[in-house]
């Protein structure tokens, strides 16, 4: 009777697991982001805020939300992948806790993921 519990508890353990990770998966796929051009998005990811900006040096933002949601701090390792292959370059040494940087010709945007949402925000230097 003891073994019967231990493997059933292991079972809905495991069904849990793999239900929770559902969110964010390896086939995904990414389209343009509306807002800013030729930087990716997750295509399953919705606009919840497309807003004018409040601070002087972001020139476009806007707010995403995954459907089906991954949870975690940070932007899953395919997407920042991802982002690389479309041709944008991450600038490591302005990356900040939740807040990645990337540039491509002469735009810089910050891409800033957290649990289920992200922003991604256009930013100007010269201002």
């Amino acid at each position: 009777m003891k073994t019967i519990l231990i493997y059933f508890v292991l079972f809905l353990s495991i069904i849990t697991l793999v239900a929770c990770n559902q969110g964010y998966h390896e086939n995904v796929t990414f389209i343009e982001s509306s807002a800013i051009e030729s930087f990716p998005i997750p295509e399953n990811a919705e606009v919840t805020t497309d807003r004018t900006p409040t601070q002087p040096n972001i020139e476009k933002y806007v707010l995403y939300k995954l459907r089906n949601g991954r949870h975690g701090m940070l932007p899953p390792q395919r997407y920042l992948e991802e982002i690389k292959a479309w041709g944008w370059t991450e600038l490591e040494e302005e990356r900040f806790g939740v807040k990645n940087v990337f540039k491509k010709d002469e735009i810089k945007v910050w891409l800033v993921y957290e649990n289920d949402v992200f922003s991604i925000s256009e930013v100007s230097e010269g201002k």
